[in-house]
């Protein structure tokens, strides 16, 4: 069902609505861009309004509507988007828009969802692949539903079991409780399903052996990290892998359909476009660092405690902050509980650097890295190495492919 909405433009004051207007940007009918700010420091559900070539940011759809029109914008649901009526108001302009967009009726509830049971335990979730994910929870109805939420929306935190969501479709979407427990067991329970599945050498979407986050054995360091893919030529990538990391073996599967292939590329796309705004936010932080003096930037730190500049909680630093190293490292993206957690730019004083996701520490999920020499690879990280599906682009060549634990495996 299609519909159309108007609507009002705020903060338009606090960013360049008004130069918009006097570059005749604003006129009537103009088209209008809509960015989802997922990483948004002050509302997740934030979306940006910006003029059509991106020149200037106009300002945001109200917080009470967000949650809505971000959903529309991360489903690429919004037919078209233009300026309706713009006028000047003192310092500052009023803008209201015209949002044309696709509205499906509301999808039936998954049959394992509907009949759930409200209590604690452990459970796994299959795809009509070999394939399966364990988690726990405290509540099975909930947290079923919010699987099934995100994989419809196309932003499942799990990138393959999102990719073959895509591909097989929701009819093979399998939901199964192993065990109940008490909410105190829960996470017991799930790691030793976890490591049984594992010694069955069964392939599991997890990324990691405990289903936390966190990797066996591994001792978190606050220092500046490796540069784990080093140098790359067109025909050879050398690695370096910090020996206190021990990840989880989990297999790629080189057998996925052109059609997984393809909606993971438009998952990959959509990710880079809705990041362009944070990336570029990071990367002005870091210049700002950059050109910033010896003193200042580091202070008193040292290899174990870096520089930090950012907010924090109880627990150490948490939400949007950079760090600076004196072997000359720069980080800049969110923290949770005093690790790199969320959206980043690392950039090492080699040049190199990378722009994704962080899981507790760890290069995990989509992300980019760029070599000095201009070499790129954009796609899928776990636990701080090329993982999955990606793409590589050098002056010699450029191509789609799978990546093991750094090595590639098939070229696609």
């Amino acid at each position: 069902m299609r519909k159309t909405a108007r609507l009002n433009v705020v903060g338009t004051f606090y960013n360049q609505a008004k130069e918009a207007y006097f570059d005749h940007k604003l006129s009537d009918n103009a088209p209008i861009k809509l960015v989802a700010e997922v990483e948004n420091s002050h509302d997740k559900n934030a979306v940006a309004v910006f003029s059509d070539n991106y020149k200037y940011k106009l300002g945001h759809i109200n917080k009470e509507l967000a949650p809505k029109y971000q959903k529309l914008v991360l489903e690429n649901k919004i037919i078209s988007c233009s300026v309706f009526e713009a006028s000047t108001i003192s310092n500052s302009v009023k803008l209201q828009i015209s949002i044309t967009y696709e509205e499906e009726a509301k999808k039936a509830i998954n049959s394992a969802v509907f009949s759930a049971e409200n209590k604690s335990g452990v459970y796994k979730i299959q795809l009509g692949t070999n394939k399966k994910y364990i988690g726990s929870t405290t509540n099975f109805k909930t947290r079923f539903a919010n699987h099934l939420n995100d994989l419809r929306a196309g932003h499942h935190h799990n990138h393959l079991m999102q990719i073959d969501f895509n591909a097989l479709g929701e009819a093979k979407l399998i939901f199964e409780v192993i065990m109940y427990c008490s909410n105190k067991q829960i996470k017991i329970k799930e790691e030793q399903a976890i490591q049984s599945a594992l010694k069955k050498n069964e392939s599991l979407y997890n990324m990691t052996p405990d289903g936390q986050g966190y990797f066996t054995g591994a001792t978190p360091s606050q220092s500046s990290i490796s540069e784990r893919p080093r140098r790359h030529t067109a025909n050879k990538i050398e690695y370096k892998k910090a020996p206190h990391i021990q990840t989880q073996k989990r297999e790629i599967d080189g057998t996925k359909t052109d059609e997984g292939l393809e909606a993971f590329k438009a998952h990959l796309n959509n990710y880079l476009n809705e990041m362009s705004s944070v990336r570029e936010r990071e990367h002005y932080k870091i210049e700002q660092a950059l050109q910033e003096t010896f003193l200042n930037r580091f202070k008193a730190a040292t290899k174990k405690n870096p520089g930090y500049e950012g907010r924090r909680f109880i627990f150490g630093r948490f939400g949007f902050g950079r760090e600076f190293f004196k072997n000359g490292d720069c980080y800049a993206g969110k923290h949770q509980t005093d690790k790199r957690h969320g959206h980043g730019t690392y950039r090492w004083a080699s040049g190199n650097t990378y722009t994704g996701n962080w899981i507790k520490g760890e290069r995990t999920g989509l992300g980019t890295f760029s070599w000095k020499n201009g070499d790129v690879y954009k796609g899928e990280w776990v636990n701080g190495q090329m993982h999955g599906y990606g793409s590589f682009a050098s002056n010699a060549e450029k191509y789609w492919g799978i990546w093991s634990f750094g090595k590639l495996v098939k070229k696609s």
